[in-house]
């Protein structure tokens, strides 16, 4: 919805805005039904845009934007390099088109990442704080270029890959699950034209048109070259294939430009307007839309995290305690919090016991639960799986001896069990 709206505005045209939002209802590449925070931080994306978009027309519209960047900040942090690029590309050219910095949008998006700082802020003083070490500044230009490629090393991503053409071209019924990739040729066609007749057309538009085309051309490149930091070899990258999703807004929007343009050559030529435009959505929807539907509708698991179907009906069990029980891990407490259960992974103080929390007797475990009012422990075959790399070879053993210490010791009561988990309630 608030990408129609955000076409609207952005583009002038209702026509445009209609035919945008058709192709990117459809385009595979932008995001599936995988829920998690990127899914809300390019939805709220999508809305500090249209916010944005209308702060030229009242400034009343700032303070919304700021909330909502502010927002996107605390949703989901990688995100936050991507949207300053994109909305930095938007400030340059509308100040361009104003022959003026445009001050009110500038300050919107400045707000929205003032807020940010409430708490990245407190994190930046950590990471500087070792800044003014005289060590630190000898070879100063490589080191921080050094420095950047290991921060941002081009295949980053667990989905990350090089991409062909095909992968652009082609959208299969069969793709990635927390982010499909590619366009179909449909919409692969309709961009193309779209980047030609605005080309052909640059000398004619208004100042205000090529600012727009300007915006959408330059927000396409980095896009594109951020998904294919592997394919082109370069030098740096930022999880190339989470990029899928951001590269499908101008994708769309430059598509729709081909749409109308394709729509409008047939009707010149006597063909009734109806069937030019089911024509073009037909060939949307068998070349994209199935396929995005279908790779919609099939059954994904629960997760790639789970071990095996025991250890997910084995955490299920957490469903049925009261909403925030503390329930401490040893391992990653990321599916114990999304149960409803509660395990403060952000406080020093746990992070720092959990490292070792493995080679912890008993009794001393259950003196520091008990301090830090937790009333369960699970343990189950994530610990195993994420643990292995510390202690190896040794991790089942230690997990199982761990067990049963905890199941002797009279001090936790085995509250859960089956052959992938156990949950012990803290006595």
């Amino acid at each position: 919805i608030f990408f129609a709206f955000f076409s609207r505005r952005f583009l002038k045209s209702t026509p445009k805005a209609l035919a945008a939002t058709t192709i990117f209802a459809m385009i595979p590449s932008y995001l599936s039904h995988f829920i998690w925070a990127h899914s809300l931080s390019i939805t709220l994306f999508l809305v500090s845009l249209y916010c944005l978009a209308r702060v030229a027309e009242s400034k009343q519209w700032i303070l919304p934007t700021i909330v909502v960047i502010g927002g996107i900040t605390f949703t989901q942090p990688s995100k936050l390099l991507k949207y300053s690029v994109v909305f930095a590309i938007f400030l340059i050219f509308i100040s361009l088109s104003r022959k003026k910095i445009a001050w009110p949008e500038v300050g919107a998006v400045a707000g929205g990442y003032a807020i940010s700082l409430l708490w990245w802020g407190t994190r930046a003083i950590t990471l500087l704080s070792g800044v003014g070490n005289p060590a630190s500044k000898v070879g100063a230009t490589t080191g921080i270029w050094g420095t950047i490629q290991r921060l941002f090393p081009p295949g980053s991503g667990t989905g990350t890959r090089a991409y062909t053409f095909s992968d652009f071209l082609i959208a299969k019924g069969q793709n990635m699950i927390n982010n499909p990739v590619g366009w179909g040729i449909a919409i692969s066609l309709l961009l193309a034209v779209g980047i030609i007749v605005i080309l052909v057309k640059y000398k004619n538009l208004s100042g205000e048109e090529k600012s727009t085309s300007h915006i959408l051309l330059f927000w396409l490149l980095f896009a594109f070259l951020g998904v294919n930091s592997l394919t082109f070899n370069l030098p740096v990258g930022f999880h190339a294939f989470r990029f899928w999703m951001l590269l499908a807004i101008p994708a769309s929007l430059l598509a729709a430009e081909g749409f109308l343009f394709v729509h409008d050559s047939p009707v010149k030529r006597k063909i009734p307007m109806a069937v030019s435009i089911a024509l073009l959505v037909l060939a949307l929807f068998f070349t994209a839309g199935w396929q995005k539907y279908q790779v919609n509708t099939s059954q994904w698991p629960p997760g790639a995290f789970w071990t095996s179907g025991e250890e997910v009906q084995g955490y299920l069990v957490l469903l049925s305690l009261p909403p925030n029980t503390p329930v401490f891990t040893y391992q990653n407490p990321e599916p114990v919090i999304g149960l409803n259960a509660f395990d403060c992974m952000w406080c020093d103080d746990v992070y720092e016991f959990r490292k070792d929390a493995l080679l912890v007797s008993a009794p001393e475990l259950h003196a520091w639960l008990k301090e830090h009012k937790y009333e369960y422990l699970i343990i189950s075959g994530m610990a195993v799986r994420e643990l292995q790399e510390k202690y190896g070879n040794q991790t089942l053993e230690l997990v199982n001896r761990r067990v049963t210490d905890l199941a002797t010791s009279q001090l936790f009561f085995p509250a859960f069990q089956n052959q992938a988990v156990v949950l012990f309630r803290i006595v």
